[in-house]
């Protein structure tokens, strides 16, 4: 599904709360948020998070920070998805779905664009789990998937696909 200029200008506004790194990942550490489920949108978020030792359930990732390929090795995916800039595809929707239903740790390579797997992830994750992902030279967004963010990105993707 291609989404619509009107949809792409409201997520460019964060999604959740806009914290510093080090801010989340004290609420993740303490008792509040230790057992949180982390779904991370990003390659830079996912390979902070991973080098302070905490592993996403999910990683969604593309290879590339900034358009520019990182200059670090990405991780061996347990799953890869086509999807380009400015849709989300069902090669996309499948990778995360299964990653979802296998409740293991799970690593989504795309290939094109990744930025709006978050949309589609808050409508299909588990209400309790948490999505991060960053906004550039400002944070990470927190994003808890709550009854009520699910039903808004279930009825963004629903306009999205008519």
């Amino acid at each position: 599904m291609r989404i619509s200029d009107e949809l792409r200008k409201e997520l460019k506004r964060p999604l959740g709360k806009l914290v510093s790194f080090n801010a989340f990942l004290l609420a993740l550490k303490s008792k509040r948020l230790k057992e949180t489920r982390v779904v991370a949108v990003g390659d830079v978020v996912g390979k902070k998070l991973k080098d302070t030792g905490i592993t996403p359930w999910i990683w969604i990732y593309d290879g590339q920070e900034a358009r520019k390929r990182v200059r670090w090795e990405i991780p061996l995916p347990t799953h890869a998805a086509i999807n380009p800039r400015g849709e989300i595809t069902e090669s996309l929707m499948a990778a995360i779905d299964d990653a979802l239903r296998k409740k293991i740790e799970s690593r989504i390579y795309v290939k094109g664009e990744e930025d709006l797997a978050g949309l589609y992830c808050i409508a299909a994750a588990p209400i309790g789990t948490v999505m991060v992902y960053g906004q550039p030279h400002k944070g990470i967004v927190v994003v808890p998937i709550t009854k009520e963010k699910k039903q808004w990105a279930s009825e963004k993707l629903q306009a999205s696909s008519q």
